[in-house]
């Protein structure tokens, strides 16, 4: 489950030129990442494969090096298995030392693409909103991430969709019964006190 790993990083002593594919986890909500650090020089490009544990509106450091200006990547292609949902964008910083990765939503574009219905465009949209505005909850971070693992077309994220609104259904059906509870218990407590 999310939140409830601590990763360790992987070290490699000299110098590291990659032209394949990094695999990494990444928990974009607690800002983690399976880092890779190089005490050398590092040329990093190829495929930075990402296995998005939790999805947040957070750009998270996934490679370092130990001195500035010994990271590069020029032509660094970085996805997650499926890329249907969220596309990512990896930048090395000024000081040439850290590679982050900035996850960025297509929900809304994706349902508008596949023709999902009304109701599936709504939710993306607001699944999308809340991503942008970094107002996801770790749960609702979590749960992004398992459909966008999951999904790799639109009938797929359709099904999605539909499960994540009736599993919100649910939710607040249940919570509007535990406040109903609650408020007769207050009410009939108060009435006691009262005789």
């Amino acid at each position: 489950a999310a939140g409830d790993w601590a990763p360790t990083p992987s070290v490699i002593n000299g110098t590291l030129i990659s032209t394949g594919t990094i695999k990494q986890s990444v928990d974009f909500y607690n800002h983690l990442a399976t880092t890779l650090v190089v005490n050398g020089i590092a040329g990093i490009d190829g495929t930075l494969m990402i296995k998005p544990d939790t999805l947040a509106n957070n750009n998270i450091t996934t490679i370092s090096t130990a001195a500035a200006n010994s990271l590069s990547s020029t032509n660094l292609l970085v996805r997650d298995a499926s890329n249907y949902l969220f596309a990512y964008y990896g930048s090395v910083d000024a000081t040439g030392q850290h590679l982050s990765v900035l996850p960025v939503s297509h929900m809304v574009a994706q349902a508008i693409s596949g023709g999902l219905n009304t109701n599936e465009l709504a939710l993306a949209g607001n699944l999308e909103g809340n991503f942008d505005q970094g107002t996801l909850t770790a749960a609702q971070s979590a749960s992004v991430a398992q459909m966008n693992n999951a999904v790799t077309n639109a009938t797929q994220y359709a099904a999605a969709l539909d499960s994540f609104s009736s599993e919100t259904a649910q939710a607040a059906s249940v919570a509007h019964v535990v406040a109903s509870d609650a408020f007769v218990e207050r009410m009939n407590s108060r009435s006691e006190e009262r005789r």
